[in-house]
This record gives structure tokens, C-alpha cells and sequence, in this order.
């Protein structure tokens, strides 16, 4: 049996980009969520990253995870933030709820002094 055509679809949207800066007064709990990002509900992560700017210096190592309230990692789990770099979110096909992207840092020893990171998420609302 042959396949059949498709319907091609015309209608076309342009992604959407958020951005935040981070600084290490942001985050100087561990393990407590902040909310980061405002997502519209039906929003549909597609892409971005996490760049540290500025690297971050707790007492021992400090990490962070990207997500929402419902699965704090949803989009990146443990992004060192004692080094300069940038990280790729990972797109999950998840559509919002209208939550908000949440960071949550996981510190170890004493909370940083200095430190600055850029979270950049790409989105389309369905």
C-alpha cells in the first residue's frame, strides 16, 4: 500500500526567547527553589542554555538544577556553577502548566560571595 499526502500546515510561529541574570545573593540557600522564568501556559521549552558568567565560590562545590515546581531537574540537573562554561538546557517536550522555571542551587560548605550565571530559554506556545 502506498503512503498517502500530507496536509501541509502554513501557519508558522516564531520561538520566543526569556532571559534572567543570576547572582550569587540569588542563590545562597541549598536545596530552596527560586523562580526564575515566567512561562505562559502552554509553553513548550525548546531550547537555551545556563552561561556562567562570573564563576560562583561556595565553601566547597555548588551546582544547580533547572526545572519547575513539579520536577525541580526537569530541564538540567547539576550545572557546575565554579566554572565558566555554557550549558545546554535539554528539552523535554513538556508542556507548561503556566508554572514558572525554577533554579535550585545545591551548595556544599559555606554559601558564595561572588558569582553570575545568564539563563536563556527558548520556547513556542502551543
Amino acid at each position: 500500500m502506498a503512503n498517502t499526502a500530507l496536509t501541509l500546515d502554513v501557519g508558522r510561529q516564531k520561538a520566543l526567547t526569556a532571559s534572567i541574570t543570576i547572582g550569587f545573593a540569588n542563590l545562597n540557600e541549598t536545596a530552596v527553589a527560586v523562580n526564575a522564568i515566567n512561562l505562559p501556559y502552554g509553553a513548550i521549552v525548546t531550547g537555551g542554555f545556563i552561561v556562567v558568567d562570573t564563576v560562583f565560590n561556595p565553601g566547597t562545590s555548588m551546582v544547580l538544577d533547572i526545572g519547575d515546581s513539579t520536577l525541580a531537574n526537569r530541564y538540567k540537573n547539576d550545572v557546575a556553577l565554579t566554572a565558566a562554561a555554557l550549558t545546554a538546557l535539554i528539552p523535554t517536550g513538556y508542556m507548561s502548566d503556566g508554572a514558572a522555571i525554577t533554579v535550585t542551587p545545591v551548595i556544599v560548605g559555606a554559601a558564595p560571595s561572588a558569582g553570575s550565571a545568564r539563563l536563556v530559554v527558548e520556547y513556542i506556545i502551543n
